[in-house]
């Protein structure tokens, strides 16, 4: 070799070790017991998954523990110089398992060469993973057949490391022997006599160094029978759970479903580097930045960072990033660099901090992303935008077109697009603005207020100037804001995820106006808030409509006027044809105060969020209005003449249910047919006696038993 004696110097004090991650499931008992049954073979099959990975060396096999270092502390890394290492995976219980064998980088720290230029070890020394025990002759033989196993193996640079084996081992004593309860793995490390003095780090530099981690995991795979002698019943048991950051990391490594069991708080950036398909899923978890949360080999403070050929889905999840002390360069909650196939679905990305450095909730570049299910971005402090598209490396897409997309982030743009990155969106819920800046263009989205028949209005004044009859006025963005629609023959909606917490009006003299999907989440408690005179949603004119809504509110309970004989959340001041239609009603007030004439209530749910104050419906001045196939859940109506009532349930009640009003109540109420529970006590179920009817009832939730009294 005619290589300098001074990389081989510098590189005796190089440093490469590989230490051994802790594995998941090793020594976990799951066991099924059947109770009471008869079975084919009357047996019970449970056990116990167990692991182990030995290291082999002349005929000798040692358990590898989170402390072994697989190879020699004090070798002498120069070009030419190689090592393998012998494993062997074992099943060592009763149960079948599939293993997942991979190595990944843990740590590394670069240098300079003599050159003058930065580089990395991982950039100069080779990997190789040879399926089957090697044992290879000492000396320069043995070496030069080493090298050429690696390389037939397709050996790779650290770097671009992608270990990812896997295989089935059935128990040592299995009558099956499809599978052996055993396998070896050989490892190969090795540096290219073609290393020169790139890799060769200059004197008074920090010498390189380099950790690597092997990870092996176990999850129960088919074998073993059950009682009924089926050999699936555990099919699903490969799903991998994880509670600790150590398993998080082996987890991604290997690829497959994966669900958080609690919060994790990340010591570091969670890379997904090339790691085969996979899901992590949450399940309503979180990950979060731990206090120290240390920068990562590229001088980045991700939270989280996905790089990979491979389809990778993020569900369930929320992504909390935190202020780092002294933090030189900008970081982000999520990046996704040179990732094609990446799902977003049902996430939360907070980056709401101050800090030195800025950055964004998420970042793509060279990524195609698909949101589905709810995307909510909060970010603030010294965060720049929400989300940036960017194309500058290759093609970056993000489809937010059947998402529901909740975005606070004061004035800040939901989405940055440069360099050609694209953003496929619903057009009435962002506004677009293009710009130029230095000689760029730029594209921003931000958040329309609403829309009308799909155009974007920056705010909700500009939309109802611009809402005509025949036309559809869509709310985009959570408002406290009071709104009146005085045209008629329109429909009146909230966008997906939207909620409304004002007033809604709808005026005096119009008619044939649609509420649609349309939701009220009003919290007194929230802001600085006070309860509205008579209720929130106010409803005039003739012939108009509610269904699909859904109507939430809370009141000051020690405000007398929320708990008025003129008051209801929704409050009906006029007016025939009404028609209520599939809404449900949360209040701790009257849901409806309906001062109509005529009308049609159907298929609503009526529930109190406060079992102390279990209104329901005022039922005054009305003249001719159905109740049907509604539900009632724990709560008392004050009841009037002018209403009927078929094919009702009520649920869950305590006390007297149907209060009769002496001031409005001028006949008989008719409340036969309808369903009290199994076995209703009319004597406590019905208030003042004498002016209500309940001649038959149904004694089942589906109404088909109808018996009378």
């Amino acid at each position: 070799m005619s290589k300098s004696k001074n990389t081989k110097r510098a590189l005796l004090t190089s440093a490469l070790s590989m230490v051994v991650c802790a594995a998941l499931l090793i020594g976990t008992t799951f066991a099924w017991f059947t109770d009471s049954v008869t079975s084919s073979r009357n047996q019970i099959a449970s056990g116990n998954l167990d692991v182990e990975l030995y290291q082999v060396e002349n005929g000798a096999e040692t358990p590898v523990t989170a402390d072994t270092n697989l190879f020699n502390d004090n070798a002498l890394w120069e070009p030419g110089y190689a090592e393998a290492v012998s494993l062997k995976v074992a099943n060592l219980g009763s149960l079948a398992l599939e293993y997942h064998f991979s190595v990944n980088i843990v740590s590394e720290q670069g240098s300079v060469n003599v050159n003058g230029d930065e580089f990395k070890l991982s950039d100069y020394i080779k990997f190789a993973v040879i399926e089957g025990e090697k044992n290879y002759a000492a000396g320069d033989a043995g070496r030069q057949q080493a090298l050429a196993d690696a390389e037939a193996a397709g050996a790779q640079l650290i770097s671009d490391l992608t270990v990812n084996n896997e295989g089935i081992l059935y128990p040592k004593d299995a009558a099956d022997t499809t599978h052996p309860s055993a396998e070896y793995i050989t490892l190969v490390v090795y540096m290219p006599e073609t290393v020169g003095n790139e890799a060769n780090y200059r004197t008074g530099e920090a010498a390189p160094q380099i950790t690597l981690g092997v990870n092996l995991m176990a999850t129960q795979t088919p074998y073993e029978p059950d009682g009924f002698g089926d050999a699936n019943y555990d099919a699903a048991a490969g799903d991998m759970l994880v509670s600790t950051e150590a398993e998080l990391r082996n987890a991604i490594a290997l690829g497959g479903h994966i669900q958080l069991t609690n919060n994790i708080a990340l010591s570091g950036e969670l890379y997904l580097k090339d790691v085969p398909a996979l899901t992590l899923d949450g399940n309503g978890f979180a990950l979060t930045a731990a206090d120290g949360f240390r920068m990562n080999i590229e001088g980045q403070y991700n939270l989280v960072k996905v790089e990979t050929g491979n389809a990778v889905t993020l569900q369930n999840i929320t992504l909390e990033h935190a202020a780092i002390a002294d933090a030189e360069r900008s970081y982000h909650t999520l990046d996704i660099y040179g990732s094609p196939d990446v799902t977003l679905r049902d996430i939360t990305l907070n980056r709401n901090f101050d800090s030195a450095p800025g950055g964004a909730a998420m970042v793509l570049n060279g990524s195609n992303v698909t949101v589905e299910g709810n995307l909510d971005i909060t970010v603030g402090g010294s965060a720049w935008y929400g989300v940036n598209v960017d194309a500058e490396t290759a093609a970056s897409s993000l489809d937010i077109m059947n998402a529901a997309v909740s975005f606070t982030g004061g004035s800040l743009a939901f989405v940055l697009m440069e360099n050609g990155g694209t953003v496929a969106y619903p057009a009435g819920n962002w506004l677009k603005y293009e710009y130029e800046a230095e000689g760029k263009k730029y594209t921003a989205l931000l958040p329309a207020a609403a829309s009308v028949d799909g155009q974007a209005y920056a705010t909700i004044a500009e939309a109802l100037a611009a809402l005509d009859e025949g036309e559809t006025f869509v709310l985009t963005s959570d408002t406290h804001e009071d709104v009146v629609i005085d045209d008629s023959n329109v429909t009146v909606k909230c966008a997906a995820g939207v909620t409304f917490d004002g007033i809604l009006t709808l005026a005096s003299g119009t008619s044939g106006i649609i509420l649609d999907d349309f939701s009220l989440d009003y919290d007194y408690q929230d802001g600085d808030k006070k309860n509205p005179d008579y209720g929130n949603i106010l409803i005039n004119g003739n012939n108009q409509t509610l269904k699909n809504c859904s109507f939430v509110a809370k009141y000051n309970p020690d405000d007398s006027q929320a708990i008025g004989s003129n008051f209801g959340m929704v409050r009906i001041n006029e007016g025939t044809g009404i028609t209520i239609e599939n809404c449900t009603f949360k209040t701790n007030t009257f849901s409806i105060f309906p001062a109509m004439k005529t009308g049609t209530i159907t298929g609503c749910t009526f529930e109190p969020i406060d079992e102390n104050r279990p209104l329901c419906i005022n039922y005054t001045g009305m003249e001719n209005v159905s109740f049907t196939g509604n539900t009632f859940k724990g709560l008392r109506l004050l009841v009037s003449s002018g209403a009927s009532f078929e094919k009702n349930k009520f649920l869950d009640y305590t006390g007297t249910v149907l209060v009769e009003s002496d001031q409005w109540l001028t006949t008989n109420v008719d409340l036969s047919g309808n369903y009290f529970g199994e076995n209703p006590d009319f004597t406590k179920l019905i208030g003042r006696s004498g002016k209500v009817t309940v001649n038959s009832y149904y004694t089942d939730e589906a109404m088909t038993n109808l018996v009378n009294r």
